[in-house]
């Protein structure tokens, strides 16, 4: 009996204790369904770093920066982690997280233009459309690949990209599959498209031909970094990641 007992408070010491704590979290601008400013739904993103840090006891709350300005959020003296930032924010005052936030990005065509585009160097045969900075994030090939294309250009909304594809204005959208096919569905898309005189949006196609990129929550603080880590992968363990991505969509890349 003393043996048991002796293993169970063992057991006990080596249980992690945190103290909880309020984590203020610098996230980007409003990238359904990654991240919603508003309304009752969080996003994939945001809840996954909710939920992993509640699984030692903190409770988190979010501040919405712009793209361009969210790598220097950690500048702000109240946040205390940022998330969807790359590795090239590590420095010997940030720690970064395992890899738990994704983008996918996919070459999408209207189904009607037969457009079969099974590699990245087919994009220098069209007019391509892509994100902001896409030819900085996609790498070196992508930025060779489509300097020679038939045309090229770099635009901010995906509401926008759409409705270029739409009207044919352009052949290829370069963007993240879920953000696109969300903005399918958004009433202001909708109200976009009208205006355009576009009143119903016809079948379009996603080439995979991109990699996953992988981005990561960087913390000032590492045991609030490993905090994290160790919440993120119980939520894997026990397959909710899944089941956060599965909320928001049913379409999720394997």
């Amino acid at each position: 009996m003393k043996a048991v007992l002796t293993v169970i408070i063992l057991q006990f010491l080596l249980i992690p204790v945190y103290y909880a704590k309020l984590i203020t979290i610098a996230a980007p601008n409003d990238t359904p369904p990654y991240v919603f400013e508003k309304g009752k739904d969080k996003g994939i993103h945001l809840e996954i770093i909710e939920q992993a840090l509640a699984e030692s006891g903190h409770t988190v709350r979010f501040i919405f920066y712009p793209w361009p300005r969210l790598p220097y959020s950690l500048q702000n003296k109240n946040v205390d982690v940022m998330i969807d930032v790359d590795q090239s924010v590590k420095s010997k005052n940030v720690y970064l997280s395992v890899p738990a936030f994704t983008f996918h990005d996919y070459a999408i065509s209207l189904s009607a233009r037969n457009i079969n585009i099974t590699s990245i160097t087919q994009l220098a045969q069209y007019r391509v459309t892509a994100f902001k900075t896409a030819s900085i994030i996609l790498g070196n090939k992508f930025k060779d690949i489509v300097s020679t294309a038939r045309s090229y250009d770099e635009i901010l909304k995906h509401q926008s990209a759409l409705g270029q594809l739409l009207l044919n204005r352009t052949d290829i959208v370069v963007w993240d599959k879920y953000i696109f096919q969300h903005a399918l569905t958004s009433q202001e898309t909708v109200n976009n498209l009208r205006r355009l005189g576009i009143k119903t949006i016809p079948r379009l196609e996603y080439s995979n031909i991109f990699p996953k990129l992988y981005y990561y929550a960087a913390f000032k603080d590492k045991e609030l970094r490993d905090q994290f880590n160790f919440g993120f992968n119980q939520l894997n363990n026990k397959n909710k990641i899944n089941e956060i991505y599965d909320k928001y969509t049913a379409l999720r890349s394997k």
